[in-house]
């Protein structure tokens, strides 16, 4: 019988640290949101998140380019560049799309001269 409570007790303490530990993150994760919605409020403040939104894409993009199998490019690198540019005018964000997209083109050259699939 003590064993059977003692591991009742067991089960009971690690649900409850289980639930005190989402507690904490959703509470740490909403106060952290409050922060990011109070800087983008700032001067300047959707644009640099338009900017860490881009930086972000081309860099998953380029993850995918680099171990993938086959080639992963769209159909119409334009329409891509496109949408970039509208999240980056400025001519920073210009920059940042042609390095980009210079390195996607080399990255597939790169891949086909080795062999691999384009």
């Amino acid at each position: 019988i003590n064993l059977s409570k003692g591991e009742r007790q067991r089960r009971i303490n690690e649900a409850e640290g289980r639930a005190r530990a989402i507690e904490i993150t959703s509470n740490a994760t909403a106060e952290g949101i409050k922060e990011i919605a109070a800087a983008i409020r700032n001067p300047g403040g959707d644009k640099a998140t338009n900017f860490r939104i881009a930086e972000q894409f081309i860099s998953q993009f380029g993850t995918i380019i680099e171990t993938a199998n086959t080639s992963v490019l769209p159909l119409e690198i334009a329409q891509l560049k496109s949408v970039l540019e509208a999240i980056l005018p400025d001519k920073q964000g210009q920059r940042i799309i042609q390095s980009a997209i210079g390195r996607t083109i080399e990255t597939r050259r790169s891949k086909e001269a080795k062999g691999g699939e384009a």
